[in-house]
């Protein structure tokens, strides 16, 4: 039987009787402990760090709650369909707060259009993945291109809400999932790809433009660790999926022939994988940040000595 075939009800209970119950428990066990653990981490920062607003409280805990989400499949591997995209959309949400409160750290957006010489600063259009661009010359930051790098990110939380509705939708119908990547119940996924590579380049160019102006708060590894959570789930997705096509991985589980055996070992490894953020952002964001970074120190002194009156004349 195809796995895309089934409209069985898969739940814990059946996961018990053809898995085992000495395999399934200590599965369970260790999952919900290593969750409660770090999830406990976080709240042991949170509680350490004083006058923290809501965006970084919100960022602190962000790896370890995307925990819990990540574990559905294990209870019932038909959700992961739906669990891979609530993973996407919570995280494109975690990269546009991130944005926000880097906006709000650094005195609003306009500082960024401002660098240390005399001339504006300059958009590195050579940012990863479009290292191909180094050799050209980077263009001057106008508020127009500024506004265009903080754009994509919003357009694909609503194109995620939106294929969300559609898988909903796809669940009451009783329509399969897609058996190969071209198929039309795969259409908005197909389409949401070249914004979600765009929002991927415009975020990394975001960084690049902010990380001068965040001295001493770890700008890069905060934005890149969320990044990774956000590669990692499809990263992974994709080699389960090549490891099934190669025969390396038993396309289909003896007594669940509705469910394949990359439903339940996907949410395994991203759990491991979601470890390092959650160990390393909580201490990031509870610790006691500079109030002014250095290029707003120079920027503002700079306003002082421009605007300062002239010597009367003798």
């Amino acid at each position: 039987m195809n796995v895309t075939d089934c409209h069985e009800s898969i739940g814990p209970s059946k996961l018990f009787v053809a898995l085992g119950t000495e395999l399934m428990a200590g599965c369970y066990a260790g999952c919900l402990a290593l969750m409660l653990g770090l999830q406990g981490f976080a709240v042991m920062h949170w509680r350490r760090s004083k006058d923290l607003s809501g965006l970084s409280t919100y960022l602190l805990f962000f790896p370890s709650l995307i925990l819990i989400p990540t574990f559905m499949p294990l209870l019932s591997p038909p959700l992961d369909r739906l669990v891979s995209l609530v993973q996407d959309l919570v995280t494109t949400c975690t990269m546009f707060i991130f944005m926000r409160l880097t906006c709000q750290t650094i005195g609003g957006e306009q500082v960024l259009l401002h660098s240390k010489g005399k001339e504006g600063a300059r958009c590195p259009i050579g940012t990863p993945p479009l290292c191909c661009l180094i050799p050209c010359s980077n263009p001057a930051l106008s508020p127009t291109l500024l506004r265009s790098i903080l754009l994509p990110v919003k357009i694909l939380i609503v194109v995620l809400f939106i294929n969300l509705f559609i898988l909903a939708g796809q669940g009451l119908n009783y329509i399969p999932p897609p058996t190969s990547f071209f198929q039309l119940s795969n259409t908005a996924t197909i389409l949401s790809i070249p914004i979600i590579i765009t929002t991927i380049y415009t975020y990394r160019v975001f960084v690049t433009l902010a990380a001068e102006k965040l001295a001493g708060t770890n700008p890069r590894l905060r934005s890149m660790l969320i990044f990774f959570i956000f590669v990692s789930g499809k990263t992974m997705d994709g080699v389960l999926t090549l490891l099934e096509a190669q025969g390396l991985m038993s396309p289909v589980l003896e007594g669940l022939e509705c469910v394949s055996t990359k439903q339940l070992v996907l949410p395994l490894v991203q759990l491991a994988l979601l470890v390092p953020p959650c160990i390393i952002l909580p201490p990031l964001y509870s610790r006691r940040w500079p109030v002014f970074p250095k290029d707003l120190e120079w920027e503002v002194d700079n306003m002082l000595v421009t605007n300062e009156p002239s010597p009367a004349k003798a």
